[in-house]
This record gives structure tokens, C-alpha cells and sequence, in this order.
């Protein structure tokens, strides 16, 4: 077997490993996918998993653990312009875990992901139902629908969020009426 036709099999086996149902998604012939396919379906792979361990720190209420999924550069820009840093990001979801009384429903959609040099783009929808305690100890069903760039680095630990931009499509229902 010559070594360009094994290294055709290798990156044919890769591919099925990684695409949900084998290689149900192989390109019809049995001929292996293009490179760049196997390298997004690597990384929306990857990047699955961190949302995982996101969404899992998340509805087990575990700030330390959500927040080391984050770069110590992390950042949020907001839609009216404005970057909000790692710190206070960081005692806003503290807070915000702290007020949850219990998850109804979390979910993360990656709607495409992208290369960007060493760094990863993923375009996310958000859907949420929550419980929340008010300050004055009343609960309240808060649901929240967002769609949202993030922007992921590679790190020796892993895929670590470094930034939160382009936010929109977001809608908020509190007790059922829409927030103003």
C-alpha cells in the first residue's frame, strides 16, 4: 500500500471517529472528507466538550469550576459597547449562581464554529429557565434566550473562553411577561 493511500485511510478513519453515526457523514464514493471538514468537526467536538463542562459547572451551581473554564483576560462586550472584565465578570456570575434556586433547563447550540488563528469562534444560541431568589427572598421564573459570538482559546488545560461579543436576539421573560 503506497503511504499516500494510507494516509488517505488514516484521515478517512479520523473523520468517522469524530462525526456522529460513523461515517454516515462521508462524502458518497467512501472518499474521505476535506481536510478542513475534519478539522471543524474536530473542533466543534472539542469545543462540545467545554461546552459541557460549562453547562454541567453551571447547573451544579459551581462558580470556581465555570470560572476556570474562562482566560484571566476574559472579557464581555456588551451590545450598547461597553467590555466588562474578567473581575467583574467574575462576581456577576458568582452572584448570579449564588440567587439560583434551581435549573429548569439549560441548553448551548453551537450554531457554526471557526478557526481564527491559535483561536476558536463559536456562534452560540442560549436558552435558560431558572429559579431565582430575589434579594427580599421571593423566587422568580426567569427564561432568557441569547445568541452570542464566543471566542475560545487553546490552553494546556484546555479550551478556556476568552471573549463575549456580538449579543443579540436576546429576550427575557420574568414570570412570564417579557422584561422591559
Amino acid at each position: 500500500m503506497s503511504p499516500h493511500r494510507s494516509r488517505l485511510i488514516l484521515v478517512a478513519a479520523a473523520a468517522a471517529a469524530l462525526l456522529p453515526g460513523g461515517c454516515a457523514g462521508a462524502p458518497a464514493g467512501g472518499a474521505p472528507p476535506p481536510r478542513a471538514a475534519v478539522s471543524e468537526t474536530a473542533l466543534r467536538h472539542a469545543l462540545g466538550k467545554a461546552y459541557d463542562r460549562n453547562r454541567r459547572a453551571l447547573l451544579a451551581r459551581d462558580a470556581a469550576a465555570v470560572l476556570a473554564l474562562r482566560t484571566a483576560d476574559f472579557a464581555v462586550e456588551t451590545p450598547d459597547g461597553k467590555v466588562h472584565g474578567a473581575a467583574e465578570m467574575a462576581g456577576f456570575t458568582r452572584d448570579l449562581l449564588a440567587r439560583v434556586a434551581r435549573w429548569e433547563a439549560l441548553s448551548f447550540d453551537l450554531l457554526w464554529v471557526a478557526r481564527q488563528g491559535a483561536d476558536a469562534a463559536a456562534e452560540v444560541r442560549q436558552h435558560s429557565i431558572r429559579l431565582m431568589r430575589r434579594p427580599e427572598g421571593r423566587i422568580q421564573r426567569v427564561e432568557n434566550w441569547v445568541t452570542q459570538r464566543e471566542t475560545w482559546t487553546r490552553t494546556r488545560q484546555g479550551w478556556r473562553i476568552r471573549r463575549v461579543d456580538h449579543i443579540r436576539e436576546q429576550w427575557v421573560l420574568v414570570d412570564g411577561v417579557p422584561r422591559a
